[in-house]
């Protein structure tokens, strides 16, 4: 990270219980103690309020966090989603990652009304990603790179 200046991660640490958390943390926060500049390129993915309050109490050197819903919106109820989105909203969190599948025209406007972009996973269908950046901050897959689909846009009259 410190000779690629444009290297972002994305962390993926699976636990929200405090003690995992914790573990976790403070061992990547041990390692990047030895690393100058780098810490501002990590982007904490959370999976509930409570494990951000508990990162940002720790005071942990993280300044960017994404909500991911796929522990946390098990029950689809768009009252909690909307809770979800004032929570981010409240406490700066830079995006909320969620299943393609789930996203639709509720959820944008949610995204729309909160000023929180959403980036969906996994995609790896080229139309259909298309179609989601309309709407959409970014796109997780496991198959498709920037240079298939810039040549998609280019050459798609559907998008026009």
């Amino acid at each position: 990270m410190e000779k690629h200046n444009d290297l972002y991660i994305i962390t993926d640490t699976k636990f929200d219980d405090k003690e995992h958390i914790q573990i976790q943390f403070d061992e990547m926060t041990e390692i990047l103690s030895r690393h100058k500049n780098v810490n501002y390129r990590f982007i904490i993915e959370i999976y509930n309020e409570n494990m951000y309050l508990f990162l940002k109490e720790k005071k942990y050197p993280f300044k960017f966090f994404m909500f991911t819903l796929y522990k946390r919106w098990l029950d689809r109820n768009y009252t909690d989603l909307e809770n979800i989105f004032s929570f981010c909203a409240e406490n700066k969190i830079k995006g909320i990652i969620m299943y393609s599948f789930l996203f639709n025209s509720r959820i944008y406007q949610l995204s729309k009304k909160y000023s929180i972009p959403i980036y969906v996973h996994t995609e790896n269908n080229i139309i259909r990603i298309a179609e989601l950046l309309k709407y959409v901050r970014g796109v997780f897959t496991d198959e498709v790179d920037k240079t298939t689909l810039d040549a998609y846009f280019s050459t798609s009259t559907k998008l026009r």
